[in-house]
């Protein structure tokens, strides 16, 4: 395992992978597990957890969790459109299109993407936006990270001070009144 503290030291690992005929996965929590054929370098990103707030836009890296952008936006008034799970990781949920709860509302969370900083297969470091490699912007937005390490990403966040949810549960002997009502 490889932890990392910025872009540049991803860059590095590709870099090095490529020269060796390595593979690379990247791991913040441990979704995503998956088996390899060859020898592999994991990627730990959990140092890069910055996150920035302007205005209606969020900037975090790819060790941020979502229950830190809530705890930055929820004093503004604003909501990131977080999954349920406030431990889940940002750029995960993000890179996999993200259905919030309030989706219907809002749609997928990656339509809030506005920008995606990457670093691709050769140790490149890039930046794709709607108008800047808009290529390789829209393959990362719900393409979870099969073209290259996403270090950070800045997304949008909605208007929505006050918001109540969560889930009710019911015994088994109260299906049939719960479902008729």
């Amino acid at each position: 395992m490889i932890e990392v503290a910025d872009a540049t030291d991803i860059a590095v690992v590709m870099r090095f992978a490529a020269g060796h005929d390595h593979g690379v996965a990247v791991q913040l929590i441990g979704h995503g597990a998956l088996e390899h054929t060859r020898p592999t370098l994991l990627v730990q990103t959990r140092f890069l957890d910055e996150v920035e707030i302007r205005d209606h836009t969020a900037w975090g890296g790819s060790g941020v969790r979502w229950e830190t952008v809530l705890a930055a936006a929820a004093p503004l008034g604003l909501m990131p459109l977080a999954g349920s799970a406030p431990r889940v990781g940002v750029v995960g949920y993000l890179t996999g299109g993200g259905l919030s709860p309030i989706g219907r509302g809002y749609g997928f969370a990656s339509d809030l993407v506005t920008a995606i900083d990457v670093v691709t297969g050769d140790g490149t470091i890039l930046r794709a936006t709607p108008s800047e490699n808009t290529d390789l912007f829209w393959g990362l937005r719900g393409g979870k990270g099969a073209l290259g390490i996403v270090s950070a990403v800045e997304f949008t966040l909605v208007d929505l001070p006050e918001f109540f949810g969560g889930c009710l549960y019911f015994s088994a002997a109260d299906v049939a009144d719960v479902t008729h009502r």
